[in-house]
Parts: structure tokens; C-alpha cells; sequence
């Protein structure tokens, strides 16, 4: 049992104000919500980096008053919040003996530190920093960083829940789920579907749907991949709580990024919460998420053809989606929120 006097401040970037969802809000609230499951709600509180730009003064107040009352820090900042807020939140912690936890969203930070010499002083008095996967725990090593931890990415999704999967059938139903963004390989992925299908338009033998964000930049560019095809639909942006009844009905998820902040994807994760294989590209940390063979295959980055070479695979045998599903379903139990919870408030408490 949890001593009752644990208390948890989670500080990072909620997106309430403008009502964001991408990668690094969806885990910040699943992971609160996640603390407060475990905690009560009276035990955890949430300061959202993302009101700082509209009221700094305030910010700063409530994460100072945070600190000072709350047993144990968790922070989950990007790159312009580690570099604004970790020399005040190290003070705090010294003058308040606070266990500091620093949760990372992607993979950036590896690179980012190389040559930010100041910085990496700053992270090393980290009680812990953790990253999502052991790739990335390796290179902060190389650059003298030994409190590194590894936590995977997570969600909160019913550990009991039963699916019954339709048999996959010609056409194959693709779907390609993240910020629409050219760095996400979405342009990839809509080439290879129109190549897949040139030779008889009519009868097409895969079909493709796109679900996320369009970044403000790129609409033209994406209307302009798109073109007329018959084959490839924007479905628009998934609700957090509808992502898994929505996924679960395709067969395949196309991955093929070649984003240079990529970590632990949390799109590949929602696809084997909801039993689809992925399609991803060997880029950056997917070939330690993805088991070849098992939960997905893995393709060159920025190759239409290896996409096209790998999706034939599935054409020619359908049924290797359906084994490859329970193999997603049980990958993804290892990375239930609540295991991530009780890690973190484990290691804090032997600093309390």
C-alpha cells in the first residue's frame, strides 16, 4: 500500500488553453489522470506549462506553490520548456528536498544535449530522467547522463476488453494515423497506395484512410498529395476516446516517418491497442518497438517502393494480418499507464 501523505505534482503541456491533442498532451494527461487513479484526486495536482506564454507570473506561482506542497515532481517539458524551467524547478527542488522526475515525449533528447554542455549539467541533477526506450537510455550514457530510467510510452485502455476481428479481404484497409506533416512520410504512404492500385484503378487492392491533424503549413501541400485519388480519404481528427473503436476495424497501419524528433510513437501503440500491425519505417527507435514479423514490418524510410514491396506481402496472404493481431493485443498490455505510475512513484519514494 501507497502511504496516504503522497502527493503528486505533474507539470508539463495539458494543450487545455487551445485544446491541442498530439503526442506530448495525450501522454501528460494519461498520466495524470493515471496519478490521480492511483492517488485520489485531492493528491495530484496538474500545472499546464501551456497558459506560461499568456500568464508567466502566474505559471510560475502555481508551479512554485506545486513544489513547495506536493511530496514529488513529475515534469514532462519539451524543448523550449526544459530549457526555460529546469534551472528554477532545481532550485525549488533543493530548497524543498523534492524527488524530480523528468518524463521525455519522443526522442529528441539524445541529440539536442550533444551540444548543450550547460544543459546536460543541469540534467544530470535530475533525480531521474526517463526516456522510452533503451536506444535513447544508451545515448544520453554516451554523453556522461547515468540517471536515466526507461519508460515506455503509455495509455489507459481496459486490459480485459474482448475483440472480435473481421477476416482481412482484398482490399486491404490501410489507415495512417499522426500529425499530417510531409516529416510523418504521408506523401510515402499515399504514392505507394496509388502505386499499389495503377494497375487496375477499378478493382483496387488497397484502400487508404487518414486520420490527424494537417499542420497549418502543409494543407496546400497535402491537398496537393492527395490529387484526385480514389483511394486515399481524409477521415479528419480521431477523438481521444474513440481512437481504438476506430482503428480496430482496419488492417493495416502505415508508419513510415522520418520526423527527426521520433521516440516512442504513440500512434504504433494505439495501433496494437487496438490489434493492427503496422507498416513502419526502420527509422530512429521503430525497430525496437516494432517485432518484426509479429507486430508489424519494417520498411526503408522514405522508400515507396519498400512500402509497396512489404504491403504485397499482405496482399498475397491476408491471413497473416489476423495472427499478427494477437501479437499487438498482447505487446500492448506491457504498456498500460498503470505500470508506468507505480514506477515512478516507487522510485521517488526511496528520495522521500
Amino acid at each position: 500500500m501507497l502511504p496516504k501523505q503522497i502527493s503528486v505534482l505533474v507539470c508539463g503541456h495539458y494543450g487545455y488553453r487551445t485544446n491541442l491533442i498530439n503526442g506530448q498532451t495525450i501522454k501528460t494527461r494519461v498520466l495524470k489522470e493515471a496519478f490521480a487513479e492511483a492517488l485520489g484526486e485531492a493528491n495530484v495536482r496538474a500545472v499546464d506549462s501551456s497558459f506560461f506564454s499568456r500568464s508567466p507570473a502566474r505559471f510560475l506561482l502555481e508551479a512554485r506553490k506545486g513544489f513547495k506542497e506536493c511530496s514529488q515532481v513529475v515534469i514532462l517539458p519539451g524543448i523550449r520548456g526544459l530549457q526555460m524551467f529546469l534551472p528554477l524547478f532545481l532550485r525549488w527542488k533543493r530548497k524543498w528536498s523534492r524527488p524530480l522526475q523528468y518524463v521525455v515525449i519522443g526522442g529528441w533528447l539524445p541529440q539536442f544535449l550533444t551540444e548543450k554542455n550547460r544543459l546536460r549539467h543541469l540534467c544530470a541533477q535530475i533525480d531521474c530522467i526517463y526516456v522510452e526506450t533503451a536506444a535513447m537510455a544508451e545515448n544520453l550514457s554516451r554523453l556522461g547522463l547515468f540517471n536515466i530510467g526507461i519508460l515506455p510510452n503509455c495509455r489507459k485502455f481496459d486490459l480485459n476488453r474482448k475483440r472480435s476481428f473481421v477476416a482481412t479481404t482484398i482490399p486491404i484497409k490501410l489507415v495512417f494515423y499522426s500529425r499530417v506533416v510531409r516529416e510523418k512520410g504521408i506523401e510515402e504512404a499515399v504514392a505507394a497506395v496509388n502505386q499499389l492500385n495503377d494497375m487496375d484503378p477499378a478493382h483496387p487492392l488497397v484502400l487508404l484512410d487518414v486520420y490527424g491533424p494537417i499542420a497549418e503549413n502543409y494543407q496546400r501541400d497535402f491537398q496537393r498529395c492527395l490529387g484526385d485519388s480514389q483511394h486515399v480519404t481524409y477521415r479528419g481528427v480521431l477523438s481521444p476516446g474513440n481512437v481504438y473503436n476506430v482503428l480496430y476495424v482496419y488492417d493495416l497501419m502505415l508508419f513510415p516517418t522520418y520526423y527527426e524528433g521520433e521516440g516512442f510513437s504513440g500512434a504504433v501503440l494505439d495501433a496494437y491497442i487496438a490489434g493492427v500491425p503496422v507498416v513502419a519505417s526502420d527509422w530512429k527507435y521503430n525497430r525496437e518497438i516494432v517485432d518484426e514479423g509479429r507486430t508489424g514490418v519494417l520498411c526503408r524510410a522514405r522508400s515507396v517502393e519498400d512500402i509497396v514491396s512489404k504491403v504485397e506481402t499482405f496482399i498475397a496472404n491476408p491471413a497473416l494480418v489476423m495472427e499478427m493481431r494477437c501479437h499487438c493485443l498482447e505487446k500492448a498490455r506491457s504498456y498500460h499507464v498503470e505500470q508506468v505510475v507505480q514506477r515512478l512513484l516507487k522510485d521517488a519514494s526511496k528520495q522521500l
